[in-house]
């Protein structure tokens, strides 16, 4: 969940680890002018589509952040909460060996599943894992292709790691080269220096993509809000559809932009996004509106049920 920035004068400005003494643990990371904290952990019976966070999920974070600060530091209450989003971790377990339901202590490995066993060619499975591994996982992944499927297709060797952006996500070096570099391209188009380290740290060496559309459309440039201190802009919308396969509006609200984890999202808000990303759907004037409409209940009502017990 994002709440107000946590620290004092000096703020929270790197993530920071805080396990309270009843043995949960919560991460507090800065995002955006708030602090971003979590995990619940909860676990959840297989099968589980509609996952949402409620009043119990952010009385729990709430309870064991409080727990964790220093005695000088205000308590957050749910009033300082500005947004929740949720989703679903991987783990696996074999029947009733491993952690006997913990998710807490259970293993956060990950496996691979080729399916050729079952009579399915040419399709594989990746269980568990986590983000933090996921470039690993991918190596793992190509590796067992080229054994595989791809058996003698013609390779060449790429090291990911010496690629410009590659200090960008494994945070081991100093990433403002890559960043500048990035701005100063965005500038050439109009865009200031803020939109362009966003959109560099956000898709790395794929923001030329995003600049492409841009130089293409100006228009594109245009942010979608101003509220939030949002920096996203309607290319990303596009880009979003066109590049990354997002097929309803909350998939590009909440998994392909920044301004769904930041807070609220207006209804004026939704109806940008859906004007731009809508059409590339096949979707008419009226239906925009209707989804938008649509989304905007589908919000406040998410936004009620964490914000009440029932």
């Amino acid at each position: 969940m994002l709440t107000r920035p946590l620290g004092g004068p000096g703020r929270v400005d790197a993530a920071v680890f805080a396990r309270a003494k009843s043995g949960k643990h919560v991460i507090v990371s800065p995002w955006m002018g708030g602090s971003f904290i979590g995990p619940t952990d909860t676990a959840l019976p297989d099968g589980s589509d509609a996952v949402v966070a409620d009043a119990d999920d952010v009385d729990s974070i709430l309870t064991t952040v409080n727990s964790t600060m220093n005695p000088g530091e205000r308590a957050l209450t749910v009033d300082d909460v500005v947004a929740t989003t949720v989703g679903l971790r991987p783990l696996i377990r074999r029947g009733e060996q491993g952690d006997g339901g913990n998710t807490y202590s259970a293993s956060r490995r990950h496996e691979l599943y080729h399916h050729v066993d079952r009579g399915v060619t040419n399709l594989w499975s990746i269980g568990g894992g986590k983000w933090t591994t996921a470039r690993a996982t991918g190596k793992q992944m190509v590796d067992a292709l080229l054994k595989h499927e791809l058996r003698g297709v013609p390779t060449r060797r790429f090291d990911s790691e010496r690629s410009g952006t590659s200090t960008t996500f494994a945070w081991a070096q100093d990433a403002a080269p890559f960043l500048a570099g990035v701005a100063s391209a965005a500038g050439a188009l109009g865009l200031d220096t803020a939109t362009g380290e966003h959109l560099g740290r956000l898709y790395g060496t794929e923001y030329a993509t995003i600049i492409g559309l841009i130089g293409a459309q100006p228009g594109l440039a245009r942010r979608i809000t101003h509220d939030h201190g949002c920096l996203d802009v309607l290319a990303q919308a596009v880009y979003a559809v066109t590049h990354e396969g997002a097929r309803t509006l909350d998939d590009v609200i909440d998994r392909r932009l920044v301004v769904g984890t930041l807070g609220p999202v207006s209804r004026a808000t939704i109806g940008v996004i859906a004007d731009v990303a809508g059409p590339l759907w096949g979707w008419d004037e009226e239906r925009c509106g209707r989804e938008s409409d649509a989304e905007f209940s589908r919000r406040t009502t998410l936004e009620r049920l964490w914000r009440t017990h029932t």
